[in-house]
């Protein structure tokens, strides 16, 4: 059995549970405080509701040679037929899309991880292959493996 490799940013789990719910709350205080009504009132509660969500929705990633793991729901490069990207304040995020036929298990958001500082300076230093970053390796194996018009992907 190969080892899975994870791409998901090490944050996800407080993203998830931590500040999905912080927002909520400190959109609650802050509307208590200052008072806002009418239309702010709304768009702000409607606002955090959605960032809620989204926080809710993000998902490990990680990977083997022939399988893709999100949040522990196995699924073959085959089965992931589309794939997104959204930049919200300088964090991309990454939307998935499987041909899964439950709606649970047809979209899967994530961000992944980063680089991170020891990844640059070994890039710097020495030659590196690309199985040493997982992001490279995972994404070179969707291109190989998936059914993702690439054609298609836009950066947005």
């Amino acid at each position: 059995m190969d080892k899975r490799k994870r791409v998901s940013s090490s944050s996800i789990k407080r993203r998830k549970y931590f500040t999905s719910w912080f927002t909520l709350v400190f959109i609650y205080f802050f509307l208590k405080i200052t008072g806002i009504d009418g239309f702010w009132f709304w768009f702000s509660w409607i606002g955090g509701i959605l960032l809620f969500f989204w926080n809710l929705k993000l998902s490990k990633v990680e990977f083997t040679q022939n399988k893709v793991y999100f949040d522990n729901k196995e699924f073959d490069y085959e089965s992931i037929i589309d794939i997104n990207s959204i930049e919200i304040n300088q964090v991309e995020f990454f939307i998935f899309k499987t041909n899964s036929d439950k709606f649970s298990e047809r979209y899967f958001t994530t961000e992944f991880g980063e680089i991170g500082i020891l990844g640059v300076i070994k890039l710097f230093l020495k030659s590196i292959k690309s199985e040493e970053i997982p992001q490279i390796e995972f994404f070179q194996l969707l291109k190989d493996k998936s059914k993702i018009d690439w054609r298609k992907f836009k950066k947005h």
